[in-house]
């Protein structure tokens, strides 16, 4: 099932299938062979290209239903992995242990930080972040620079990484530049020049002519 109920809703149809394709594809590649699926629905209405769905997901497909999900059949949950290695078992395991070990320890403050710009509706200011995580921002400040960084410089990192995957996806420059509440299209467009040393619209416009050749 995919949840994207806080998925901003102009992009929110172009995200579930994008989602629901790379987990089908991902499945694929790790059983080396195609499968179908018991049924796949979704929430948004039939699309033009609906004839497409069925020829990927090789099985039923539904619009207009109250979940997005993948339904596989049982038989397809228990077969063994053709590419199954015990060494690389152990190894995520080992993996799997550090990170838990690491969840028990405080989270460092510049990834609190980004976790909490990635948020749709999270705070773009200092002042209103340092708010949420329930200091001041004179603390929050510190902390950033124990870390090496600060709130300008993380906010420019997840910007600079939002920008470039929605321009990749042919959102426009406006479009853009709301999502991540800059004041004018302008000033979102100066501090992309400077991130990436040309104009978001060369920018979508090269990627767009890439995906093309491909």
């Amino acid at each position: 099932m995919l949840d994207d109920r806080d998925v901003p809703e102009d992009c929110r149809q172009f995200l579930v299938e994008r989602d629901a394709a790379a987990t089908v594809a991902l499945l694929r590649q790790l059983l080396l062979k195609p499968f179908p699926l018991q049924r796949a629905t979704f929430r948004f209405e039939r699309p033009s290209y609906a004839a497409r769905f069925e020829e990927f997901f090789l099985g039923p497909v539904f619009f207009g239903r109250p979940v997005h999900e993948m339904v596989i059949s049982n038989e397809w949950v228990d077969q063994p992995l053709p590419q199954a290695d015990d060494r690389t078992a152990r190894l995520c395991e080992e993996q799997c242990r550090e990170l838990l070990d690491r969840r028990r320890v405080r989270a460092r403050m510049s990834e609190r930080v980004r976790q909490h710009l990635l948020r749709p509706r999270g705070a773009a200011q200092m002042e209103g972040l340092a708010a949420e995580l329930g200091m001041a921002p004179r603390t929050l400040h510190r902390h950033l620079a124990a870390e090496g960084t600060s709130f300008r410089q993380l906010l420019d990192e997840v910007r600079q990484a939002l920008a470039e995957e929605m321009l990749a996806h042919l959102m426009t420059v406006d479009e853009v530049a709301e999502r991540l509440r800059y004041s004018e299209a302008s000033s979102f467009a100066h501090a992309f020049k400077r991130w990436k040393g040309i104009s978001p619209r060369t920018y979508r416009r090269q990627t767009a002519d890439a995906s093309r050749r491909d």
